[in-house]
Order: structure tokens, then sequence, then C-alpha cells
């Protein structure tokens, strides 16, 4: 999955955090790391019933990380972006719709809404789930209020996860908006002939354009 995209970052100089999500990797109880069962869906469930969302513990731990990275002397506070792949860019998604102080973003493999990925499926990831947001927005929503903050997405072509030209369509949606706003230069994207994997090869350029250091 192409998957150590923090040491790829951070070797080409960046000051990089990698979290743990919520029930996964050190924040999973360890009787669960090796099952075949589909935890998410069981935890998110388990939440439920105390008021709270896998994603919604997630997104404020990424939020708790912000205030730390923003109080180290060796970081521009005014310069943190964010990418991720999968899971981590439907977390990069909210998390930056949640804090103005992610100032770029890169969503790779994660670009579908509720409508087209979760309703009239039989299973989906419980950790994705946000209770009641179609009661407000759908995802391709809160990809559009970013704007006009720095935006590039990642698409792939046989990405078993997600159907392509769904995701295809919704970054043109969102990339209307920007136009709209006069903000086109601040949205790029790439796609490659790959399953669910994190590309790579333009995150580190956009960064760089757009988080000077």
């Amino acid at each position: 999955m192409n998957y150590d995209y923090g040491l790829q970052l951070a070797q080409k100089g960046f000051l990089v955090a990698a979290l743990d999500a919520f029930n996964f990797g050190e924040r999973m109880f360890a009787a669960d790391r090796w099952t075949h069962d589909h935890v998410c869906d069981r935890y998110f469930t388990l939440l439920q019933a105390f008021g709270y969302s896998s994603v919604g513990i997630t997104v404020r731990g990424n939020l708790m990380a912000l205030d730390y990275l923003a109080g180290r002397a060796d970081v521009r506070a005014d310069r943190i972006g964010a990418v991720g792949l999968s899971y981590g860019g439907f977390q990069v998604l909210v998390t930056a719709a949640a804090d103005l102080r992610i100032k770029a973003a890169a969503i790779s493999g994660a670009a579908f809404s509720y409508a087209s990925e979760v309703i009239g499926k039989q299973a989906t990831c419980g950790a994705q789930v946000i209770p009641g947001a179609l009661e407000w927005f759908n995802l391709p929503d809160l990809a559009m209020s970013l704007a006009p903050r720095p935006l590039i997405f990642e698409l792939l072509r046989h990405d078993r996860c997600f159907d392509f030209r769904d995701s295809r369509r919704i970054v043109d949606d969102v990339a209307a908006v920007y136009a709209a706003l006069g903000a086109g230069r601040f949205i790029d994207s790439d796609e490659a002939d790959t399953d669910h994997s994190y590309i790579g090869r333009k995150v580190p350029g956009f960064f760089a354009t757009h988080l000077p250091t």
C-alpha cells in the first residue's frame, strides 16, 4: 500500500506526526490486534450506547495532536498540512473541516460519499460513520468546505474499496467549487493504475508549494 508516507515526507524534510486512529494500531485492545473480525463495526456499535463514535474520538485525538504540534518550537504553526490514505484520508477530510490550522490537505483513496458507498451496502466500516451526518451534509460537502485551502486528491483507477468513477466525479465537483471561488490553483489531483495504495508523486511538491519552509 506504499504505506510509509509519513517516513517518505520526513525524509524530504517535513516534521511528521504519524497518529494511530482510535481502535487502530496501539489504540486497539490487545485482544483484537490479530482478530479476523471487523472490529471497527463492533467498537462503533458499543460506543453508540455512550453517545460517542469512533470518528469523533479519532478526530478529537487529532485535534489534540495539532495542539501539541502547534506548541513545539520547531513547528511553524501556520504551515501545517495533513495527508492520509484510505481511513487516513477520511480523517484528513473531517479533521481539516473541523480545524482551520490544517493549511493544506492530501486525501488519498478516500473520495467517496455516504450515498454511493454506504447506503444499500451490506457492510461498511463503522470507523468512518458520522452518526446523523446526512441530516446536515455529505462527505463531498465537507471537501468543498475546505476551499480555498490547498487540497490534493489521489485517485486509484483499480481501487477495490471505492468506485473510481464516483471518486472522479466527486473531485470534479469539488474542483468546480474551488474554480467558482477563484481558487482553482489551490486544488489538484493525481491518478494511478493501482489498487488501494498511496501514490505520493505530487504530494511532497504540492506541500512544498503551499506550505513553503
